[in-house]
């Protein structure tokens, strides 16, 4: 299909639209709590439009009783939100699993997470969403449909690996856009997608379909994306896409990194495996790449990195990690549980919900063969805002230098002082001594970094 055909099927698109509305396709049939609801199936319906205009934050429930009967809100319907432009935010529950048509358009959204159990983003559900700023996709979605985020204004977007396509003009028009992550499971994206996505020309685009992509149209990606985007392609299959229509275009194209790559320290030779439903993953953070959890955000699932080690002799082992998971009121009782273990024993279990900085953890391993692992455990509730484990910097044997910050040969409490009044004052200061959250600079996360790590030893 060219460009000329896809203009056309647009515009027949939109005169169905027209006509659905004016046949009233907002009717409803019943309203709860100032929700307007379509009754679709055996004790289910769907959001949608009514008189009222929803403004500000509308909280979706997962059930809604009406007449003596309980119905699950399974879908978001065609126009529920659209041209409400005084809606600011909105909470979609684990039971919906379509956001149809139109659904968000022209709407005031300001931020949205999609649970893992949507499969299907309709045809402009978010389209013209000019307030959308922050936007979250979860592992669970399939289909992202025609002109779905066209016109908002996000700086960078992570299409899960569980998506196998994306329509025309899917993000056209963009024009925030500087960071886009297509997940493996991808396998076509349609004409006009990321055109018009004018930051994307500096930015980067890192796919990790190991088949590249079916695309077809030169327009899919800007000229300028072609010229001066960098596209980061998995290493093992970087011949392909220097062969596949469109993609061979990238003048900028690197193989990305591995768990191998990202993980390890520099010079480090560990082997990482992770396997099953939801193996950890390679992400990115400011152009550093590390690992997280494969099944963030969905529920009732376990994702486990492991890696195997031989020793000569006791050696120190560490990494950095990130944890966030539920927890009880007085975070005696963890829900989510971020652990890591040697030989299937666990010697660190997080789940605080403020482990949102890097935190250097520091073991010892005897001599010999081992194992050791990290696993997140999901339970069955999701925080949208959460629900993660992530680790970088892994390292066998010790750095004599790191977090030796006022030189006297030992890591201590002294050291913590010292490093307080570098961030203070912002003195300069050697980045592999201080820098122990990874990140390139010297700030509070490398002092709870150093609090943490002297705790440890």
């Amino acid at each position: 299909m060219d460009y000329y055909e896809e203009s056309t099927t647009f515009k027949s698109l939109a005169l169905l639209t027209c006509l659905s509305c004016a046949l009233g396709a907002s009717a409803y049939n019943f309203v709860s709590n100032g929700i307007y609801y379509n009754i679709t199936g055996t004790n289910k319906v769907e959001v949608t439009y009514g008189s009222n205009k929803y403004t500000g934050q509308v909280n979706i429930p997962t059930t809604v009783t009406y007449s003596g009967t309980t119905y699950q809100v399974k879908a978001i319907g065609v126009r529920a939100f659209e041209y409400c432009s005084d809606l600011t935010g909105v909470t979609i529950p684990t039971s919906v699993t379509e956001i149809c048509d139109n659904a968000f358009a022209y709407s005031g959204l300001k931020t949205v997470n999609v649970p893992s159990s949507v499969t299907t983003i309709g045809y402009m559900a978010f389209r013209t969403c000019s307030s959308l700023t922050s936007l979250t996709l979860n592992y669970g979605l399939k289909t992202i449909g025609e002109r779905a985020f066209e016109y908002f204004n996000p700086t960078s977007v992570t299409i899960p690996n569980s998506v196998t396509s994306m329509g025309m003009y899917a993000f056209q028009n963009c024009t925030s856009l500087t960071h886009v992550v297509i997940g493996s499971g991808m396998t076509s994206i349609g004409a006009m997608a990321f055109n018009g996505c004018e930051d994307l020309d500096r930015g980067t685009i890192i796919c990790l379909a190991l088949v590249p992509p079916t695309i077809n149209s030169q327009n899919t990606f800007d000229g300028g994306h072609y010229d001066y985007t960098v596209l980061y392609v998995p290493q093992s299959v970087y011949a392909d896409y220097q062969q596949a229509s469109y993609w061979s275009n990238f003048y900028c194209m690197r193989g990305i990194w591995t768990l191998d790559d990202a993980l390890n320290v520099e010079g480090g030779s560990i082997h990482f495996e992770s396997t099953g439903d939801y193996p950890w993953l390679v992400v990115w953070e400011s152009d550093n790449a590390c690992a997280m959890s494969g099944n963030k955000g969905v529920a009732n699932t376990t994702s486990t990195l492991t890696a195997t080690v031989t020793l000569t002799e006791d050696t120190p082992f560490s990494f950095a990690y990130k944890a966030w998971g539920e927890t009880s009121s007085t975070g005696s009782v963890i829900y989510d549980k971020c652990e890591f273990a040697f030989d299937g024993a666990v010697v660190l279990s997080s789940g605080a919900a403020d482990n949102t900085e890097w935190i250097t953890f520091e073991y010892m391993l005897p001599a010999g063969t081992h194992t050791v692992s990290w696993t997140y455990t999901k339970d069955g509730s999701v925080d949208p805002e959460g629900d993660y484990f992530a680790i970088d910097n892994v390292r066998l044997g010790s750095d004599s230098k790191r977090g030796d910050i006022n030189g006297d040969g030992l890591v201590n409490v002294a050291d913590v002082t010292a490093l307080i009044q570098i961030v203070l004052n912002s003195t300069p200061v050697d980045l592999s001594i201080a820098d122990l959250s990874g990140d390139g600079q010297v700030n509070v996360a490398d002092v709870t970094a150093l609090i943490q790590l002297v705790l440890n030893n």
